[in-house]
Parts: C-alpha cells; sequence; structure tokens
C-alpha cells in the first residue's frame, strides 16, 4: 500500500503483488513523489521478520485499521490475470535456485502453495491472496494487461500526476531467471486449482477461466 505524497496531496496505491507495482513506485518516485509506508528490506534482522507481510502488500482489511482512507486525493490499483500471476509468482519463488518450468513441476508446486495457504493467508509476503480482497471501495481499478501506460494516462488526466507516458519496465522474475511467465508449463490440474481458488477474482475483473 505505498503512499505517494507530493507537497500536500496523498495518493493511495493499492499494491497488489505480481501486477507491474515495482513499475509504478519506479515512476512516481523519478518524477519526485516521497514513497510512504513502503520496506523492500528482508531477512531477519528486518522489520519484515516480525510483520504478517510487508507495508506495500497489506489488504484491504489491514488498510481499514491503519489508514483514514477518506483522507487521500485519490486511490488506485492494478489487477492481473490469475493465472499470469501464479506463472509469474512460481519464477519469482525460485529465483535462487536450479527449478523446472515443467508442467508438473508447476502443478506440484501450485497446490502446495494453496494448501499452505489455507494455513496461513499471508504466505510468501501477501502474494497469494485472492485480489477481491485488496480492493477498496474508492479505488480505481486498473488491468495490467490494458497497459500501464494506459493506466498513467488515465491518472494523469484524472489527477494531474505528471507520471512519463511510459513507465519504467521492471520485469523482476524474468531478470533474476532465465525464463519469463509465458515458459512456465500450466497442467489441466493447475489451471482447475487456479480457476477454482481464485474464482471471486475471474468473475469481477471479467478474465476468461
Amino acid at each position: 500500500m505505498p503512499v505517494f505524497r507530493q507537497d500536500e496531496r496523498k495518493f493511495l496505491f493499492v499494491h497488489i503483488p505480481k501486477t507491474g507495482g515495482s513499475s509504478i513506485e519506479r515512476a512516481f518516485a523519478d518524477v519526485g513523489y516521497k514513497t510512504l509506508y513502503r520496506d523492500g528490506r528482508v531477512g531477519p534482522a528486518s522489520w519484515s521478520s516480525i510483520r504478517r507481510c510487508t507495508p506495500q502488500h497489506m489488504h484491504r482489511e489491514m488498510l481499514e485499521m491503519i489508514l483514514r482512507i477518506d483522507q487521500f486525493d485519490g486511490i488506485f490499483t492494478v489487477v492481473r490475470d490469475p493465472m499470469a500471476r501464479i506463472r509469474s509468482e512460481y519464477l519469482w519463488r525460485h529465483r535462487h535456485v536450479d527449478f523446472s518450468v515443467d508442467g508438473k513441476s508447476v502443478e506440484k508446486w501450485t497446490a502446495k502453495t494453496l494448501r499452505r495457504y489455507g494455513k496461513d493467508p499471508f504466505i510468501f509476503d501477501n502474494h497469494i491472496r485472492p485480489q477481491v480482497e485488496f480492493l477498496l471501495d474508492r479505488a480505481l481499478v486498473f488491468r495490467f494487461e490494458d497497459g500501464l501506460d494506459a493506466m498513467a494516462a488515465t491518472l494523469n488526466k484524472k489527477w494531474k500526476l505528471g507520471l512519463p507516458d511510459e513507465l519504467p519496465r521492471l520485469r523482476e522474475g524474468a531478470t533474476a531467471t532465465r525464463y519469463s511467465s509465458r515458459d512456465v508449463e500450466v497442467t489441466d490440474r493447475t489451471r482447475r486449482l487456479v480457476t477454482d481458488f481464485y474464482r471471486e477474482d475471474y468473475e469481477r475483473f471479467g478474465y476468461r477461466t
């Protein structure tokens, strides 16, 4: 949930993991916005070790408890096809180890991860939580597939933010591995698991299963 502040104006970006959030944060920083409620430090010596999740990945319930939502000049978020998010997450979770993108390996990891979510919804820094649980009533919702540049143009027109016409492209998972999300194979069972788990996301945001 990074908060972008410039002069007296404050904007809340509800950062749903694996939806291009790092590119958006960089774009705001590049044009002079201060970023609050973000902490990228990890490891045993960091504050993240005693948090349920980092500030930038808090979902609606947490945001409404901590922040005065009505005090923001604008609120926005980006959503993404649930299957694309899982494929991207698979790469990110394996960036420091040798791994395979074959269908069976992906299926095994997906099944295990969704089971673990049942015991701890904050697993992987809140990365697995359904996107509908992040939505705030006032938020403008953009689809990742429609392009972050189009999102920036809309935000500039509405709030005069001064964002660049082309946002930086930070492809963290692909940069850290030799694969892109498209390389991650999806079996029929994986597709069923993801479709069932993220049913509300598919229905709310109009993605095809």
